[in-house]
């Protein structure tokens, strides 16, 4: 009776838990995003059994919204993405009845949540296609799919009224996107986890800046000063802007502690990004200070550690910066199974075991652990005895070689360093240069992917063990049966019908334990900004990528870009969206 429940239990847990996690169909619509095939990633997202199942419905919308995005649909982006945050926020606030489902599926099973990076992410771009759709001035004609009709929506011209209250969504997405980063903070104080977005402080001055009233751009200026602030307290523990990230993160809770030069001296060794991105921030601030709040200047200049050289480059530019760009740079990195193993014995010892596992230790710890050693030959691959790997950072005992132990995924992200600076460059009539400075990294978006997915690994590395323990120990209770039932017939024949039936029930557990690598493919790798104001005329815009440790030169830097830059308004500004 107690096998037949065994193996009742085991047929269960196979069939119930074998979900896609859409590894094959991500990699096919990267391919058409980073061929600049739009059209047919568009196609393809629409059409694929994938993004049709209702697990997959956040992924379909933000999947959506990002390409009308990149084929300057900015209308339909709004729309997609509209509807992405709607649904994150009913996921967010859903009861965790369905996450019931994972104590014996994986969560491939489970409807897909978004990662909280995500999520902040939606309101950046449904920010930024309102302020698009405010300087273009009108929505772009589409098809609208009506049940089996296609309905033709034909462009349409803003009035300037409609104009700007396409600006003002975009500031009120602004406001919205704030006030979710407030809750993420309560949630996650004292952690070093994602738990604010420094894009939302420099797009969020963008903005402000946008609007042009005197109190947005005072608003704008805080928000510089927070950014600052944020990138030296949170920002320092991604590779992308300290050399000393690893340390920073290991003594994150001593560091609130400590002095501010301790800090810098100790834990802090700024990268060419970071270099960058403090000088604009200063300047940013600086600029904005001696029109808005001159009487402040001296303090800002302290409390941000604002060298002479740009004190002096601040007071020699008087008017607002009227030009901002925007890079969309590559594509993140992706989202790959990782492997782990969980050993018999901590599973049989769990409190938290499963019916599965507390029915397999009514045979006996000592005589499965035997068995499976000694007659299905169990045991982790050597050099793999650690069951979770430094970048989950989960302090869990190694699982020594003489022990029996089961494999199973996680996901992580194939984070990688970032290889290039970009430089944008401004030309006149002439061919003069008028403007060249850095376009600097506002959102390292593979270090925060990286660090989120790794958060929700370590969250679920004991379930995830367990429940794959689990699944192994009812299956080699059901050989253990089998073996014993033909152990008259002869060692050879019990240990080789024994084994067959084992590898059979393996291979479905290793296919119900895949990793949940679902994820927002599309989005770019890192968001890079500049603003900077030029006279009313006709230029040439250029950027180029040099490499991390060089100095910028015209002449050797690889030129990626060059297009006509018109300026019609020296007060507002005028926003440039790019993706390289």
């Amino acid at each position: 009776m107690m096998l037949k429940k065994l193996t009742y239990f085991l047929i269960l847990v196979l069939v119930t838990s074998c979900a896609s996690t859409g590894l094959k169909e991500r990699a096919d619509l990267r391919k058409f995003i980073e061929q600049k095939q739009f059209d047919q990633a568009l196609k393809f997202v629409e059409t694929n059994d994938f993004f049709k199942e209702e697990r997959s419905h956040l992924l379909y919308f933000l999947e959506k919204g990002l390409i009308h995005h990149y084929k300057g649909n900015y209308f339909q982006s709004a729309e997609a993405l509209t509807q992405a945050k709607d649904l994150s926020d009913k996921l967010y606030t859903k009861s965790l009845s369905s996450s019931a489902k994972t104590a014996i599926t994986n969560d491939s099973y489970d409807v897909y949540y978004g990662e909280k990076y995500e999520r902040s992410l939606i309101h950046y771009y449904l920010s930024l296609n309102h302020l698009l759709l405010f300087q273009q001035g009108k929505y772009e004609a589409y098809s609208l799919q009506e049940g089996e009709v296609a309905k033709q929506i034909p462009e349409k011209i803003l009035s300037d009224k409609e104009k700007k209250e396409e600006l003002y969504r975009a500031r009120a997405e602004v406001l919205a996107w704030d006030s979710f980063l407030s809750t993420i903070r309560k949630e996650r104080a004292g952690e070093t986890v994602f738990k604010d977005d420094l894009l939302a402080k420099m797009f969020g001055a963008f903005i402000h800046e946008t609007v042009g009233t005197r109190a947005d751009m005072q608003i704008a200026l805080s928000l510089y000063v927070d950014a600052y602030n944020l990138l030296f307290q949170n920002y320092n523990r991604y590779p992308t802007m300290n050399f000393l990230s690893s340390k920073f993160q290991d003594d994150f809770s001593k560091i609130p502690s400590m002095d501010k030069t301790a800090i810098k001296l100790k834990y802090v060794s700024p990268t060419s990004f970071q270099t960058e991105l403090i000088a604009y921030i200063q300047l940013k601030v600086l600029t904005l200070a001696q029109k808005y709040r001159a009487n402040e200047w001296n303090k800002y200049t302290k409390a941000l550690d604002i060298p002479k050289a740009i004190q002096d480059k601040a007071r020699s530019q008087k008017q607002n910066h009227n030009i901002g760009i925007v890079l969309h740079q590559g594509l993140i990195p992706a989202k790959v199974p990782d492997k782990h193993y969980y050993g018999l014995e901590q599973a049989l010892r769990d409190p938290n075991a499963s019916n599965g596992v507390k029915a397999a230790a009514a045979i006996g710890h000592l005589v499965l652990t035997v068995f499976a050693a000694e007659k299905l030959g169990l045991m982790p691959p050597p050099g793999n005895y650690n069951p979770v790997q430094a970048h989950v950072g989960l302090n869990v005992a190694s699982i020594a070689a003489e022990k029996v132990a089961f494999a199973f995924e996680l996901p992580k992200i194939e984070n990688r360093p970032l290889s290039w600076r970009y430089q944008v460059r401004v030309l006149d009539h002439s061919g003069k240069e008028v403007f060249s400075n850095p376009l600097v990294v506002s959102e390292p978006l593979g270090d925060v992917a990286s660090e989120g997915v790794a958060e929700h690994a370590r969250s679920t590395f004991v379930r995830t063990g367990l429940r794959t323990a689990g699944k192994h120990l009812a299956a080699i209770a059901a050989s253990y049966g089998t073996y014993k039932a033909m152990e008259k017939s002869g060692e050879f024949f019990a240990k080789t019908a024994a084994i067959v039936q084992y590898i059979g029930a393996s291979k479905g557990i290793e296919a119900s334990e895949q990793a949940d690598t679902r994820f927002w493919s599309t989005l770019p790798e890192s968001i890079r900004l500049n603003d900077f104001y030029v006279p009313k005329g006709d230029y040439k815009l250029e950027i180029y990528r040099f490499t991390i440790d060089g100095e910028f030169n015209s002449t050797t830097a690889q030129k990626l870009l060059e297009q006509a830059l018109n300026v019609d308004s020296n007060e507002q500004k005028k926003v440039i969206c790019l993706s390289l």
